[in-house]
């Protein structure tokens, strides 16, 4: 069994998504079928060796899903359906909404979790975070508050993942938006998104992250 197989080679446990410990994160999404954007995504999508977030993606926007997640996990808010797709092997940040986040993907991949109410003064260390294996085709909700980051490939062809979140969310601030210098306004990073990252992450750095993911940096070896 592959997550067994992945067990063995990594230094962290990586359980189940039925497990109960996944109970602090989320829960499997039951009665909504989503086939058809899986398929879109196959369709319309590509898989970048780093990894791509787009937040909106019309051709799945446009399908019978928006309603049944809106009303069925969203208490009919609007939403945008967009997608995360790539290779992705390790962690480099971990961000939160204080929102749900609905997410499948094509591909067996695992989730880095964590708990917001964790963060002590914006930092958190590897050693809190939880690794939890979910199979292709398996929907979850994550809560808001749940910290989280783009999935990790089980193998070498990578994931194409859904992502559902309330529109506008992960979308730039303005630009004349005041930064903030305390609290957890440093960790705003986009609309409806807080995040904290690797200190040793140029990328997310230069684009003015707060350096709060401690520790080793989480890794997932095949």
């Amino acid at each position: 069994m592959l997550s067994e197989i992945l067990n063995g080679r990594n230094r962290y446990q990586i359980f189940s998504a039925n497990d109960r410990r996944f109970r602090e994160y989320g829960h499997v999404v039951e009665g909504i079928d989503f086939a058809d954007a899986l398929r879109c995504l196959e369709s319309s999508t590509g898989i970048p060796e780093g990894a791509v977030y787009v937040p909106s993606l019309p051709e799945l926007e446009a399908l019978p899903l928006r309603r049944a997640v809106s009303d069925g996990v969203f208490g009919a808010m609007d939403l945008q359906l967009g997608y995360c797709n790539g290779m992705t092997a390790g962690l480099d940040a971990l961000e939160y909404h204080k929102s749900p986040e609905v997410t499948v993907a094509d591909s067996d991949i695992v989730l880095f979790l964590a708990r917001a109410s964790w963060l002590e003064d914006g930092h958190l260390h590897d050693d809190a975070i939880e690794s939890f294996f979910l199979p292709a085709g398996v929907p979850v909700e994550l809560y808001a508050g749940t910290l989280h980051f783009a999935p990790c490939r089980t193998s070498g062809r990578g994931y194409r993942s859904l992502v559902v979140l309330p529109a506008g969310t992960n979308l730039p601030l303005d630009p004349d938006h005041p930064l903030g210098d305390s609290g957890e306004s440093r960790l705003l990073f986009a609309r409806n998104k807080w995040l904290i990252a690797r200190p040793d992450c140029a990328r997310l750095m230069v684009r003015g992250a707060f350096p709060g993911l401690d520790g080793e940096r989480l890794e997932l070896f095949l």
